[in-house]
């Protein structure tokens, strides 16, 4: 299968359905959650195919989302990406590209496993030389401010693939467990469908109050917003950056933001789907000793990414 690039899909709510933002001096930074599935290229999303040159895909890719010049923009934004095997984070785990043998990924694991905390700390290069990648689906910090006390109002947030391949036949990890469930303001978008809008799922304030459900909305200075962004593909190598459409005054553009972690490279998710599947868990290998053992499982599709997040939560 060809590799293709295609066009945004744009996720705009169909109303906000929320209270108004309160003016006030105090920073507030409100959560939000945002599912971005990008599980195949329907038909209907309008896939436009490009061939594998690079300045071809450049030049369709700066035509539909000129950049602001010079850094003019009255606003910045931020993003990275959840380590994937951060189960209290609500990670799904990962694929790697360049699969490892089960027993070298055990030994690796093992190797992470730091007492007393019990946690996996990964200080070591073997993630990078087997390009591990989030699975199925991943969660993206975005942090969006703006560079004075002028309103900047925030029109629309939308994923930008990229490149798209098939999923690949790898190896695909999950971790087991989770611990509990964030208060934030959920939403969801399913790419494959021919209309594809932000949809408001639920979120509460610490008040009880229902969050703002959707865009338009405003940031400053100091009122600063945090989305809260999770792409899912079951079929596809996805990547991808997030366009973030701004107005201020007679002005407006598309700040396009990647994985601060990554030097701003694309995002990328891969589906697990076409690879062999292996669950971490826990065993005892003596007293008072903990070994990490994968063993194969089975996985269906993510059709909501909250509810597997919260199920894994519940384990």
């Amino acid at each position: 299968m060809a590799e293709t690039a295609t066009p945004d899909h744009a996720d705009q709510s169909e109303g906000s359905g929320g209270e108004e933002p309160q003016p006030g001096p105090a920073i507030r930074a409100r959560t939000w959650l945002v599912t971005a599935v990008v599980a195949g290229l329907a038909a209907g999303i309008g896939v436009v195919a490009q061939d594998a040159v690079t300045s071809t895909v450049d030049s369709v890719k700066d035509s539909l989302f000129p950049p602001d010049s010079g850094g003019a923009a009255p606003l910045t934004a931020k993003a990275s990406m959840v380590d994937p095997m951060d189960v209290c984070e609500g990670g799904g785990g990962i694929v790697y590209l360049k699969p490892p043998t089960i027993l070298a990924a055990e030994q690796e694991f093992n190797k992470q496993l730091k007492r007393p905390t019990g946690l996996l700390v990964n200080d070591s290069t073997f993630d990078a030389e087997h390009e591990a990648r989030a699975a199925n689906y991943g969660i993206i910090n975005l942090l969006i401010q703006g560079k004075g006390e002028q309103a900047v109002t925030i029109s629309k947030i939308r994923i930008k693939a990229v490149k798209v391949q098939p999923a690949p036949k790898a190896l695909r990890i999950r971790s087991e467990g989770g611990c509990g469930d964030a208060n934030m303001s959920r939403f969801s978008v399913d790419l494959d469908s021919p209309q594809a809008r932000l949809k408001f799922k639920d979120g509460r304030t610490d008040e009880g109050k229902q969050r703002v459900s959707g865009f338009p909305y405003q940031v400053t200075q100091s009122d600063t917003e945090t989305v809260v962004i999770v792409p899912v593909t079951n079929k596809s190598d996805y990547r991808f950056k997030i366009a973030v459409d701004w107005e201020s005054g007679d002005q407006s553009g598309t700040l396009e933001v990647g994985d601060g972690k990554r030097h701003d490279d694309p995002f990328e998710i891969v589906s697990g789907a076409a690879s062999a599947k292996y669950s971490l868990g826990q065993e005892m290998a003596g007293k008072d000793k903990i070994r990490l053992k994968l063993s194969p499982f089975k996985e269906g599709p993510i059709v909501d990414p909250f509810e597997y997040i919260d199920s894994q939560a519940g384990n």
